[in-house]
């Protein structure tokens, strides 16, 4: 390579309209490299660079936090395979102000716009609390097919991306370097322009997220079958990149050999939320696609593993297989996620998953966390909560814990009530089943607001958790948590 990665990007311009470098001299020293023509290479290598537009940087109108340092790596990426990467391919997001996605198609009663990030569901049309101003039949039809068939809300986003605007442009310094390749490689660049129909949204590149007519970019799935390798970068990863891979396994799920064509370059991608916390959220809870309800009911189980347990080791098991099964067999299963916590010395909180997915097994050692899975386990709880409603889940909760005992780990409990008392306020229910006595005087202590006392024995371990199976079922089939009237 005679050109240097300099000589064709200045990484202080990531995002800024301004190009210092002007185009032509970077074309001008492309045609000067002397590079094998793309046509001639035997292995044939597409970097796919997803929504890579200025409205997307860091500080644009829907701009995703990291996306800076994404161009800079995927500039530099394609600048080190300029011989083994043979195409370039790049999806353009376009919009106009009036689409359904944007503030201004929608109106309350008040006739005021919705706020960006406003999630609109069936009942809030059936309700009155938004309505469309212009294809109201239509309108409807989007939002329904948006909840029943692709388990979805309509999210309301800021204005981005509008057609002959800078912000709809791709970002100038990723263009240098994918401009200079097209020409140094002796190949035409050809754009993947998505997101036109005023009356859907389109995330990912192949269709969108409901249309009447059924689109697929069929031409775009024959142009990747010509492939042998394809690498992927872009924005939002959340959002249109996620949706286009997803969309990518729907319909090569049965070809495997396509499926092994496809290389995720994972830090060339970031998400519009805090990336750490929505990356925690995502990848230890059940995804909101994958939820098969409308409303949902969160179940926290802290279960005491300390070894004053161990005679009941067992009886637990089958306790928590019972547990499991009567969940399964109810009619509210699919509003059901169950998050189950193990406590003794240390602590281990799991994820909000199915109850199908709920682990039985059970050993017993150590001493009585408590306090710690406590303020573990809310924290957890809540943060879950938040996600769910943003996506427009209708969510209520219960916090139980099971233990025989007080707190042998932690001298200080403060905490701890105050994360009961913030779930008690916040219409959170919160039960404890006190297994021997001992630790009712702590539950009461903490706040919480249920509490079942039985006896130490296998026949009352089997009641405790046949009350609690049934309790959830109740809590389930309710419209509000009644926070004070949990144990049936």
């Amino acid at each position: 390579m005679k050109t240097s990665y300099s000589e064709i990007v200045n990484e202080n311009y990531i995002g800024k309209t301004e190009n210092p470098i002007p185009m032509n001299e970077i074309l001008k020293k492309a045609n000067e490299e002397k590079l094998e023509p793309s046509s001639s290479s035997l292995e044939k290598v597409l970097f796919l660079g997803i929504d890579v537009q200025q409205d997307f940087m860091d500080n644009g109108a829907l701009g995703v936090p990291g996306a800076h340092e994404d161009v800079a790596r995927m500039t530099k990426f394609i600048y080190n395979n300029m011989e083994k990467i043979t195409h370039i391919s790049v999806s353009i997001d376009t919009h106009i102000p009036h689409q359904i996605f944007h503030p201004c198609w929608w109106i309350d009663e008040n006739g005021n716009n919705p706020a960006p990030y406003t999630v609109i569901t069936l009942a809030d049309l059936d309700s009155g609390k938004w309505r469309p101003i212009v294809e109201p039949i239509k309108s409807r039809e989007y939002v329904e097919n948006l909840e029943k068939n692709s388990k979805k809300k309509l999210c309301i986003w800021t204005y981005h991306c509008l057609q002959g605007t800078e912000g709809a442009a791709l970002e100038n310094q990723f263009v240098n370097m994918i401009y200079f390749h097209s020409v140094a490689r002796k190949y035409a660049l050809n754009p993947i322009v998505k997101g036109q129909d005023p009356l859907s949204e389109m995330y990912g590149i192949i269709k969108p997220e409901y249309d009447r007519r059924g689109y697929v970019n069929q031409a775009l799935l024959n142009k990747f079958a010509k492939f042998d390798k394809i690498i992927i970068g872009g924005e939002a990863r959340d959002y249109c990149v996620y949706e286009s891979l997803c969309q990518m396994l729907e319909f090569y799920k049965d070809d495997t050999d396509m499926l092994k064509k496809f290389y995720i370059l994972e830090d060339c991608m970031s998400a519009i939320g805090d990336k750490a916390e929505v990356d925690e959220i995502e990848m230890q809870n059940t995804a909101v696609d994958d939820i098969d309800s409308e409303n949902v009911n969160l179940i926290f189980i802290g279960i005491d593993k300390s070894g004053s347990m161990s005679p009941y080791r067992g009886d637990m098991v089958s306790c928590l297989k019972e547990f499991k099964q009567a969940l399964t067999d109810s009619k509210e299963a699919d509003e059901i996620l169950v998050a189950r916590a193990d406590f003794n010395s240390s602590i281990n909180v799991g994820g909000y998953k199915k109850i199908t997915e709920f682990d039985t097994s059970y050993d017993a050692s150590g001493m009585t966390a408590l306090y710690n899975v406590i303020e573990d386990g809310t924290q957890k709880l809540t943060d879950y909560m938040e996600y769910l409603r943003q996506q427009g889940v209708r969510v209520k909760a219960v916090f139980a814990i099971f233990s025989d005992g007080e707190d042998t780990v932690s001298n200080d409990p403060s905490e701890a009530k105050r994360r009961i008392q913030d779930l008690n306020n916040k219409e959170i229910t919160t039960a404890f089943i006190s297994f021997g006595g001992t630790a009712t005087g702590i539950a009461k202590s903490l706040g919480f607001r249920n509490i079942l006392d039985v006896s130490s024995s296998a026949s009352e371990l089997r009641k405790a958790f046949d009350c609690l199976s049934k309790s959830v079922i109740e809590s389930s089939k309710s419209v509000v948590a009644d926070g004070d009237n949990f144990f049936i």
